[in-house]
């Protein structure tokens, strides 16, 4: 039968059922309309039925099948005896068979038991020999290739025990030995961080040194600049001592000629009496003439100061002369009669007084070349003193350059300090690394020797 949702019968075996709502009067209609599939058992006017049913996913129509129990029953009846006798035969085959196979499986059974025995008290060397084609034969092989790897592993892992061992106490040796090196190193970079340290602290005086110096350079230079001005000093007053001293020539001259007019005067009173009063008088002026050079002489070579010392001997003498000239005019006048008697002494020390006036040119000559020699000593003085303070000049800007590379050095050595610190503080840290990777090499050495303690308890060979 087949029906829509509704419970219209679409097709049915009895063609006058069809269009008619048969379906949903049916007792079991709400299971099969509820569901998308189900086998129901029901009665219906007084027999018992099955049913099932199918809902099609396209039209959602229910393709529902009847069949009478009595029917079905009828079929299963003849199967039951069928089954049951075959049943009973195969019971008494497969109890036989059983029987056979048993024995052979308890006897396989018993040799797995017993290698897995003996595998289990570390006897790798057992092994189970069973030719039976079957799984009980794969079982076996499976188990002798589980054995034979088994102890592969346990072989390597002995000779892996070994080896770790002898690197667990390569290991312990080495680090020991790399620690004692680090313990080295770290005293190196120790006494290194001290040097460079104190290398700084020598540098930042030696800085300190060179500034210092740079103050006693630069004190240098002023003393240069002042020996400079005292010499240009020194040199304007040479100068002005020439021109005093070739003034001193010119009245030295002037003073000759007058003392060659006096020798002919004295020469001339011989002739005349009546012309001594009016000579006595010019030789009185003469005298007082030569006296205030002499002075002014004395005075100019004062204010030369040590240069000027001989010749303010000879103005001195030139002064003493004038006194001695003014003395012996008076002389004349008050002996005027005796001036005929002693005119050739009186000649006669005027030729005195010309020698002495040319010794005395013969004195400024020697001091002019004097103040010329000192004028060309103090000019030579200066060049010298410039040339100083030029290399003052140049010695204070290599200071500044040396100082400025010794504070570079000073800041490199800081900075190498600081990092010798910082590796030193990192070979601390290797150090106690060193120690862990030491305590955790031994630590590896007893696990491998209680390994290897374990391991041994296997019987690896027969």
């Amino acid at each position: 039968m087949i029906a829509d949702s509704n419970g219209i019968v679409i097709s049915h075996a009895d063609g006058t059922l069809i269009g008619t709502d048969t379906a949903s009067k049916l007792s079991l209609w709400d299971n099969i309309k509820n569901s998308e599939t189900g086998f129901n058992a029901y009665n219906s006017e007084g027999s018992s039925k099955y049913s099932a049913h199918f809902t099609s996913a396209e039209s959602k129509w229910k393709i529902v099948g009847v069949i009478e129990q009595e029917e079905l029953m009828k079929d299963v009846r003849g199967v039951r005896k069928a089954v049951l006798i075959w049943g009973a035969i195969s019971c008494i085959i497969t109890t036989i068979i059983s029987g056979f196979l048993a024995k052979r499986i308890i006897a396989y059974i018993f040799k797995l038991d017993y290698a897995f025995s003996k595998a289990s008290e570390g006897d790798l060397t057992a092994k189970v020999h069973i030719k039976s084609r079957d799984e009980f034969e794969d079982l076996g092989n499976s188990f002798n290739t589980m054995i034979e790897s088994i102890g592969e592993l346990m072989l390597k892992a002995t000779e892996a025990s070994d080896e770790v061992i002898t690197a667990a106490e390569n290991i312990a040796v080495m680090s020991r030995h790399t620690n004692g090196a680090v313990g080295e190193v770290s005293a190196a970079l120790d006494a290194l961080a001290m040097g460079a340290s104190s290398q700084t602290q020598d540098i930042g005086q030696g800085v300190q040194n060179f500034e210092e110096l740079g103050y006693e350079i630069e004190n240098i230079d002023n003393l240069t600049n002042n020996m400079i001005k005292i010499s240009q000093d020194t040199n304007e007053i040479s100068k002005k001592g020439l021109e005093i001293v070739d003034m001193l020539l010119v009245k030295a001259d002037k003073t000759s000629e007058t003392t060659s007019h006096v020798a002919n005067v004295v020469a001339d009173m011989n002739k005349t009496t009546g012309e001594i009063g009016l000579i006595t008088e010019t030789i009185n002026s003469i005298s007082e003439q030569t006296n205030l050079l002499a002075l002014n002489a004395a005075i100019e070579a004062a204010r030369a100061g040590e240069a000027g010392r001989g010749f303010a001997v000879v103005a001195e003498e030139v002064r003493k002369l004038a006194e001695q000239s003014s003395e012996a005019t008076k002389r004349i006048q008050r002996l005027i009669s005796e001036i005929s008697g002693k005119s050739r002494a009186a000649v006669d020390a005027m030729d005195e007084a010309k020698e002495i006036v040319k010794e005395q040119n013969v004195v400024v000559e020697d001091t002019k070349e004097i103040f010329n020699t000192v004028i060309d000593s103090v000019d030579k003085l200066i060049d010298e003193i410039k040339v100083i303070g030029g290399s003052a000049e140049q010695t204070r800007e290599k200071k500044d350059s040396i100082i400025s590379i010794m504070q570079s050095i000073s800041a490199v050595s800081e900075e190498s300090t600081a990092s010798t610190e910082e590796v030193s503080a990192s070979t601390e840290e290797i150090t106690a690394t060193l120690n862990e990777f030491m305590i955790s090499s031994n630590n590896l050495k007893e696990i491998s020797l209680k390994l290897k303690e374990e391991l041994s308890k296997f019987t690896l060979e027969e």
